[in-house]
């Protein structure tokens, strides 16, 4: 091949060869970077690339450079660049497939020679001795220490080393057997003599090399590929007894197999001589015409006559043609084998486990490439293979053998089926793929069936709790099905087919003892049709206008202000998200935003924000609600926003809840869909079975069968095993009456194998199914047409049995005449009747007086009544109802004219009938007695309610339901419930109106309000009520400054709220005596008054109250008793594990009986699992409740020895169980017994606090003013030594004159001001007419001079004065009090004070004390 002339140029300058050692010519490294210039221009041929291979410029000068140049650095790399490039796989050079073109396809195999020959270059001891070097001295580097470019060469030597383990075995080429050195084999020793090994398990090993796990894994895959495990594993280890015979019995059957073929071609030849001819006819065989063949030959073996020799055989084409196996495996020397053993043994005890984690992490988050996850399902299957055959130690394997490993191995494989399917150019690709991930499958399933036959205990429950969740899902049961049903010979190879019946033998053998051990619960599926809202076009609803908005802002912004600083309790059972809802995590994030909205316009503030924070904790990427460490403003602006944004909202109408009939809702058209719903039921194997018996599974099979003599012995009984469980277990032999499997044992039976005993189970099975194959040709002779056709096992029992076997069994149900009417008489009853848990049907067969008919009976002859069109009708109340008879037009008549006159009379009508309003509405009209839907809808009005009109028969029925329910946990609900027509306003006022009641919260439980005392400050608002800040301004500085003020305020005020709050706390806790008598206040009767409200809301009986055995027995006496149970089987399987395994993880307690759930939705056995230690879920992301880590197994045992009971279902040993937690209703008692003894000692010690803290304001403005009078002399007599010529008139303390200084307008008119405020807020009246106050003194004796100065002092000691008196009266509240600031307002840009004047704006403009936002 000729060289272009620039790059036969470039290469001659690299250097030269002089005896042994390399010279490098001047310029070699930019020699070198030339080259790989060149290389990335090479066009689509890679004639650059083939050039270069044929000169051989890597074997004879870059490995050189390698080995003589390693401390160059620069050319070290240069080279090593190159080195990679010139080594990837021919097929990335090609675009990642192989071409189809011939001469590429030519080019392609020229250059896979070259890569050959660089693989036998490549077997150096030296050169590996310095790559071992290098990357030993990159490692000795600490992190902190490695460059860049240090990390680059790490890399670059680790794909080096994958590129040359990748470069593909060439069989024909090397020519060896096993127990030869192959060139890989050559590769792999000079990689153990180096010490190249050591380094690669360092790196696997080692926490910090994290990042290159990767290629640790790859470079592992690719040392192993052609290895077998069981082989290495038995490596060097002297065979015991057994292993020999067995392996002398193989080599006698093979040697046995040899003589039977040479047996049978001998006895082919004739024993006369071929001298002589002679002419011969072939019996029952025609010929062209219509006699028999004349054959002038002596022929040995009649079967093979033929008249297709001369035929043109049918070409099949390439995508259909079956798939040859492409797997190479071998057997290395010993000294190989056992190197590779020693790596082996080593990386499964100190690097598989990390390593196989770090990979699987990798994979999750996908920062890998694509399809690097079949090296990691091949390490899977490899090194669990050699851990089984070799120690049999689980714990090495531990991180690859759990549930989630099969979840993920399972997801993969059914990911390559379906891309097999949608990729058909690339389907043998990814049925490589597949089979990878079938053979870990099949790896996984090895080793638990080791495991469960191990006889270790430990291994065994561990086992036992893995095929639990394995065979107890539907989609592991079902992979197997799905993928014999769809092999396809031309996407898929034997082996894949092999391997695949051999897994579906195995699992089949663990399930089918696993069902025997007792009763085995499955989760199943079930397609039902479920209802879906359609979208109905229509003007979109018009919302509030902003003027609204910003008047329904005003009303709850000031609750909001309070519940934004944790000053008001709100809900903590709201869950933004649902994790297993189908709708998309965006979705329910815009979800949650409107759900926001729509609560803050219901007034309803405590969830609203409630739902806020949750939400950030969901969605805290965004800060769309708000950052982690959101301040208290920015949240409540931030609510704001949410509040007045016109978010989008969806179209479709959704059905309100049924208590919700204030106002009208029209009904939402639904359409039928079908959906796949779970649930569980009893395992039957014989059932699972039938998914079996399939004519394309069993096709599957007899394509196997046909490869008998190749196929191992397990094969063959895994073949003959699935085709005894069709034709014995179920019945269906007919199914295997089918001439390629005929043919395949006629092969067998007339063969030279026959007599082998590795035959002899098929043999077996082969006469049994000829002999039942000549019984049913006696009673069908139409059987042999049927060989030609698979079958499925309903024509098979045809074929057996007889035609029409299958119809025939199927009993016609006769239905007599009086059983229709009562069908029909039923059908009406059940359609008026109220249940949510049970259908029509369901609620028909209760009472149906046959009970042979079944659910699936009934509903057909629900149809030819016409009483239905589908069985989706039965699902919901209204179905059934859309034939109008005439009792129910009439029926409809006398309801129109008692409820046309009412508030809501369309409504009214619809629940008496149990119809929909729209079928109601439609009826109307078409009877005529309306003309339009609007002249029956409800009537609204805006403020004042329409008079609802009470019959006498009413009322007498409301103070009857009043009378029963009034004691009730909730009346209210109880009696609209039984009244029809009726709202809950409407009921509330005719108990008022008839004197029932005085309040509405004696009947609504949820009404229940506290009232708040609120002491008024000066400004006339409650201490209690919020302050809201004024937003108002358009000037966005002076926006900032407030916000900024306003923050540094809220975090005083938090401040000081935490200190008052745990004062009052810690006095509240005090001595209740020493409160009642210091405080007056009356403790016992708020708390009789307590008690006794809890005692109407709660009839449990609780643990503090009562003994422990009274609660038990009342668990016992709710019919509770199988729950105890459970619990106590719970509890004991978490002692056991915890006394093997000493582990503290906290067991979660799954309730899966209907029972069970029943009573975990109780509440009075919820308080019962408190009390004995079982914690709730924790927060919103747990589902089950747990037994907690934190019992020790002694106190479990004592639980379970409390929760015995004796044959009068009476606990035994209830004291044996220590009381964790008290009940609900308790802890609701206690809280709220705390709360008013808080409230109570708050109020009492907040009058003497008052007192104290005027006394020591007095004294504080005192001192003050006394330092003002001094610092006021200081500056008198510095005047007057400026000013010789002043007067003694001068002096402060005159009041008779006005000061001489000349004074400026505008201090005048801030000294008036602050004069006027001053006077306005004085409400002293102990101050005497003649006595001026400090304050007002300290204005009065001020000059011109100095009045800037004098009315920023003033200003300071106003703001910290807070006394009772006129003279010392605040101009704002008290630094500590709760409210939230509306506006900072300060005296002076340039005060020096350290406290600021908070006033509410709004306040301050109402009351004139400042004329502008400016002021």
């Amino acid at each position: 091949m000729v060289m272009h002339v620039e790059l036969q140029a470039t290469c001659s300058s690299l250097g030269y060869l002089e005896g042994k050692k390399y010279i490098k010519e001047p310029d070699c490294l930019e020699t070198v970077k030339d080259i790989i210039r060149f290389l990335k221009r090479e066009d689509e041929t890679c004639d650059i690339r083939r050039q270069l291979g044929h000169a051989g410029i890597l074997q004879n000068d870059l490995l050189q450079l390698i080995k003589n140049y390693k401390n160059d650095t620069a050319l070290f790399d240069a080279v090593l660049r190159l080195l990679v490039n010139l080594t990837q796989p021919a097929y990335i050079c090609f675009n990642n497939h192989i071409p189809e073109d011939k001469t590429l396809r030519n080019y392609y195999i020229e250059i896979e020679n070259h890569l050959y020959n660089y693989k036998e270059a490549f077997v150096d001891e030296e050169l590996f001795a310095v790559l071992t070097e290098k990357i030993g001295d990159i490692l000795k580097l600490d992190w902190e220490q490695r460059q860049e470019e240090d990390k680059l060469t790490l890399e670059r030597m680790l794909i080096l080393l994958r590129n040359v383990l990748h470069i593909p075995p060439d069989p024909s080429m090397e020519k060896r057997t096993d127990d030869d050195a192959s060139l890989h084999d050559q590769i792999i020793w000079v990689f153990h003599v180096s010490g190249m090994e050591d380094m690669l398990l360092y790196i696997a090993s080692a926490d910090d090399e994290r990042q290159l796990c990767m290629h640790l894994l790859e470079i592992v895959s690719l040392m192993f590929r052609e290895q077998k495990p069981e082989v290495l594993a038995s490596a060097g280890v002297k065979k015991s007894q057994s292993e020999k015979e067995r392996e002398e019995r193989e080599l006698e059957s093979i040697r046995e197999q040899e003589r039977a073929n040479k047996r049978a071609e001998f006895l082919k030849q004739s024993t006369r001589h071929s001298r002589f001819g002679g002419t011969y006819v072939v019996k029952n065989f025609k010929s062209i015409s219509d006699r028999e063949m004349i054959y002038h030959k002596a022929h040995g073996d009649v079967d093979n006559i033929t008249l297709n020799d001369k035929k043109r055989n049918t070409r099949v084409s390439k995508n259909r043609q079956p798939i040859r196996d492409t797997e190479i495996t071998r057997r290395s020397t010993l000294s190989i084998r056992l190197s590779l053993k020693e790596f082996c043994v080593q990386f499964l005890e100190n690097c598989y486990n990390p390593l196989m984690f770090a990979v699987k992490d990798n994979l999750l988050r996908e920062k890998t490439q694509e399809h690097d996850e079949t090296y990691y399902m091949w390490s899977v299957r490899f090194f669990m293979e050699f851990c089984r055959f070799h120690s049999k130690r689980v714990d090495l394997i531990s991180e690859t053998m759990s549930t989630n490993t099969y979840h993920y191995i399972y997801t993969n494989l059914l990911n390559y089926y379906e891309m097999m399917l949608t990729e058909k150019k690339e389907a043998k690709v990814w049925g490589r793929r597949a089979h990878l991930a079938l053979k870990a499958y099949q790896e996984l399933m090895l080793t638990l069936d080791s495991m469960d036959r191990s006889g270790n205990p430990h291994f065994m429950e561990s086992a036992k709790v893995i095929k639990s969740n394995v065979f107890y899902l539907m989609e592991y049961r079902d992979i197997f099905v799905t993928l014999l049903r769809k092999f396809n010979e031309s996407q898929m190879s034997r082996t894949y087919l092999k391997d695949l019946v051999e897994s579906t033998h195995l699992f089949l053998k663990m399930l089918e003892a696993w069902s025997k051990k007792g009763s085995v619960v499955v989760q199943k599926k079930k397609k039902q049709k479920s209802k879906k809202p359609k979208e109905k076009p229509g003007p979109a609803a018009s919302g509030p206008s902003e003027q609204e908005l910003e008047d329904m802002w005003d009303e709850i912004s000031g609750q909001l202000s309070e519940i934004v600083q944790n000053r008001q309790e709100i809900p903590t059972d709201i869950t933004p998200f649902d994790a297993a809802s189908e709708v998309d995590v965006d979705q329910q994030r815009a979800d949650t935003m409107i759900r926001i909205q729509d609560t803050l316009r219901e007034k309803k503030t405590g969830e609203a924000v409630a739902l806020f924070r949750a939400a950030r904790e969901v969605w805290p990427e965004r800060d769309e609600f708000g950052a982690v460490d959101v301040s208290p403003e920015d949240e409540f602006m931030l609510v704001r926003e949410i509040f007045l944004a016109p978010l989008p909202r969806p179209t479709v109408e959704r059905e309100h809840d049924i208590y919700e009939e204030e106002e009208t809702f029209n009904e939402v058209e639904e359409e039928e869909m079908e959906f796949t719903e779970k649930s569980e039921q009893q395992f039957d194997f014989k059932q699972y079975m039938n998914t079996f018996a399939k004519s394309s599974i069993l096709k599957s099979y007899g394509l196997l069968l046909a490869d008998y003599k190749t196929n191992t012995t397990h094969t063959n009984h895994c073949i003959i095993k699935m085709f005894h469980r069709i034709s014995v277990d179920l019945g269906c032999i007919g199914m295997l009456f089918q001439a390629s499997i005929f043919r395949t044992f006629q092969q067998l039976m007339f063969g030279p194998c026959v007599k082998l005993p590795r035959f002899k189970e098929m043999v077996k099975f082969g006469t049994y199914l000829v002999q039942h194959f000549v019984q049913a040709t006696q009673d069908n002779p139409k059987i042999f047409m049927e060989l030609l056709f698979w079958k499925s096992s309903s024509e098979a029992m045809d074929i057996t049995h007889g035609y029409g076997y299958t119809a025939n069994n199927r009993t016609k149900v006769l239905w007599t005449e009086e059983q229709e009417q009562e069908v029909s008489r039923l059908f009406e009853e059940s359609v008026a009747m109220e249940d949510n848990e049970k259908d029509i049907a369901d609620r028909i067969m209760e009472r149906l007086t046959d009970p042979t008919k079944t659910r699936n009976q009934l509903i057909r002859q629900l149809k030819r009544q016409c009483l239905i069109d589908s069985a989706a009708e039965l699902k919901s109340k209204k179905s059934g109802s859309d034939v109008w008879r005439e009792e129910h037009e009439l029926e409809l008549k006398t309801l129109f004219e008692r409820y046309k006159d009412s508030d809501d009379p369309l409504g009214n009508i619809a629940s008496s009938m149990y119809r929909s309003k729209n079928k109601v509405a439609n009826k109307l009209i078409e009877l005529g007695l309306i003309n339009d839907r609007k002249d029956i809808d409800k009537k609204r009005t805006k403020k004042n309610k329409s008079h609802v009109v009470w019959r006498e028969e009413e009322e007498f029925e409301l103070r009857n339901l009043f009378e029963e329910h009034r004691d009730g946990g909730n009346p209210l609900h109880d009696i609209v419930s039984r009244l029809s027509g009726k709202s809950k306003s409407n009921v509330i006022d005719k108990l008022l109106e008839l004197e029932l009641i005085k309040d509405r919260s004696e009947v609504d439980k949820r009404k229940l309000t506290k009232k708040k005392k609120t002491n008024k400050d000066i400004w006339g608002a409650g201490q209690e009520d919020e302050v809201l800040p004024d937003f108002s301004s358009s000037d966005e500085e002076t926006r900032a400054r407030r916000l900024d003020s306003t923050r540094n305020m809220l975090e005083n005020i938090n401040d000081d709220s935490v200190e008052k709050s745990s004062d009052s706390e810690s006095s509240s806790s005090s001595s209740d005596d020493s409160d009642v008598e210091e405080n007056g206040v009356d403790m016992a009767s708020d708390d009789e008054g307590s008690t006794s409200t809890h005692k109407d809301k709660s009839t449990r009986k609780t643990a503090q109250g009562s003994n422990l055995t009274d609660v038990i027995t009342d668990i016992v006496s709710s019919g509770y008793k199988e729950q105890i149970a459970w619990i106590q089987r719970a509890l004991q399987k978490t002692a056991n594990n915890r006394e093997k395994n000493n582990s503290s993880v906290s067991i979660p307690i799954v309730p899966l009986t209907e029972d069970n759930e029943t009573a975990m939705e109780d509440e009075k056995f919820l308080d019962f699992m408190k009390m004995i230690g079982i914690s709730p879920p924790a927060n919103e992301q747990e589902a089950f409740w747990r037994i907690s880590g934190e019992l020790s197994v002694s106190e479990l045992r004592n639980i379970i020895d409390g929760l015995t009971l004796n044959d009068r279902d009476e606990p035994i040993n209830a004291d044996k169980i220590q009381i964790k937690q008290i009940s609900s209703m308790q802890n609701k008692k206690q809280a709220k017994e705390k709360k008013v003894a808080r409230k109570n000692g708050k109020d009492a010690k907040k009058d003497k606090k008052e007192k104290n803290e005027q006394a020591e304001r007095k004294k504080v403005i005192k001192s003050k003013l006394e330092a003002l009078k001094v610092l006021k002399e200081s500056r008198k007599r510095k005047r007057t030594a400026e000013n010789s010529d002043s007067s003694s008139d001068e002096e402060i303390g005159n009041t008779s004159g006005k000061p001489k200084s000349r004074r400026s307008p505008k201090e005048t008119k801030k000294t008036r001001k602050i004069q006027r405020v001053m006077d306005l807020d004085s409400e002293s009246d102990d101050a005497s007419k003649n006595d001026v106050s400090p304050v007002k003194q300290v204005l009065l004796e001020s000059d011109g001079d100095s009045a800037s100065d004098n009315i920023s002092q003033v200003k300071q000691v106003l703001l910290q004065s807070d006394g009772d008196s006129g003279s010392d009266q605040p101009l704002t509240k008290p630094k500590n009090s709760d409210s939230f600031p509306a506006t900072v307002l300060s005296q002076v840009v340039d005060s020096d004070s350290d406290l600021d004047d908070h006033i509410p704006l709004r306040k301050a403009l109402k009351k004139n004390i400042i004329s502008s936002d400016e002021d």
